[in-house]
């Protein structure tokens, strides 16, 4: 019989480390599972999640950036992750209601971008993550088809969050956002990886479990409220 644990996260302050790493940014909601930097008690070897933008703000000041950013933290300060933001002037060739679709990493080595594209905000996009020989890919995806990708050799990985993103006088997201079916498989059984979710301004998890005793977990939804920013 499979062991089968169910935990919810509770109100915590995820973006800690990613302040350090982009000084300037305004963080908004944010969910967080696995441990930050240093602190290298969890390894996950790939995760993947799916989630509908939602329409973007009418237009962005010059100067503004807004971003949307689901990815993994390595136990170095990396981030591999997806990012969907709206930038003046813009990253890609997009139209009003529609988001710059990338896949990135930025750390020690640098920042890396896949190929930048336009995505609608109601159209579902789907990364994965997954890890061979040490190098990290990261594969964004819209409609079955994978759009933009990253490969990048990085540390072990620690966690997996979202977040998302204000530089400047940007305009907030009006909507929300709802990943679903995230899944984060991790090199050994690892009971203890549930307790360390936490969410951020005002984010909420549901159905955050494990069917084998803690290699493999999923989450049935999280839900990243629109609005408020900090600095």
């Amino acid at each position: 019989m499979s062991l089968k644990t169910t935990i919810v996260g509770t109100v915590a302050f995820f973006p800690l480390t990613v302040h350090a790493v982009l000084n300037g940014y305004a963080f908004g909601s944010a969910f967080r599972l696995g441990s930050q930097l240093s602190r290298s008690t969890f390894n996950i070897t790939s995760a993947a999640t799916t989630f509908v933008p939602g329409a973007p703000p009418a237009s962005q000041p010059s100067g503004g950036a807004l971003y949307l950013w689901p990815g993994l933290q390595t136990t170095t300060g990396e981030f591999i992750y997806g990012s969907l933001e709206q930038v003046s002037p813009a990253s890609c060739t997009s139209s009003a209601d529609e988001w710059c679709l990338t896949a990135q990493y930025v750390g020690k080595k640098g920042l890396f971008s896949g190929e930048y594209v336009a995505v609608s905000g109601n159209q579902p996009v789907t990364l994965d993550w997954a890890v061979s020989s040490g190098t990290w890919t990261s594969s964004v995806s819209v409609a079955g088809d994978v759009v933009s990708t990253v490969s990048v050799a990085a540390g072990a990985v620690s966690a997996f969050g979202v977040a998302n993103v204000c530089l400047g006088a940007c305009a907030p997201t009006t909507v929300s956002q709802t990943y679903r079916n995230t899944t984060i498989v991790l090199a050994t059984t690892t009971p203890s990886f549930g307790s360390t979710a936490v969410t951020y301004i005002g984010t909420t998890v549901s159905g955050l479990q494990t069917a084998d005793g803690g290699l493999t977990w999923t989450i049935d939804e999280i839900v990243v409220p629109a609005g408020a920013y900090e600095n």
